[in-house]
C-alpha cells in the first residue's frame, strides 16, 4: 500500500525508525502486496462504478505484475 499511494519514500522510512528491508523476501512480498491492491480495484470498477473499461486496465496491470513474479 505504501508503494501504490506513494508514501514509501526515505522520509517515511526514518520516521519509522528503521530502513526499508532489501531482502529477497521482503522485496516478493512487497511485489504481492502490491499485486492484491491492484487486483481489488477490478471488482471496484465493476461493481461500484460499472466501469468495465477500468476494470479491464486493472486486470491487464495484475497480470503484469503477475507475471513479474514467475
Amino acid at each position: 500500500m505504501l508503494d501504490y499511494c506513494g508514501i514509501s519514500q526515505r522520509a517515511f522510512w526514518q520516521g519509522y525508525g528503521r530502513e526499508r528491508p532489501k531482502s529477497t523476501s521482503a522485496v516478493i512480498r512487497q511485489q504481492f502486496y502490491l499485486l492484491y491492491e491492484v487486483q481489488k480495484y477490478m471488482q471496484i470498477a465493476v461493481w461500484r462504478r460499472r466501469d468495465e473499461v477500468q476494470a479491464l486496465f486493472f486486470k491487464q496491470k495484475s497480470l503484469a505484475l503477475a507475471n513479474n513474479l514467475l
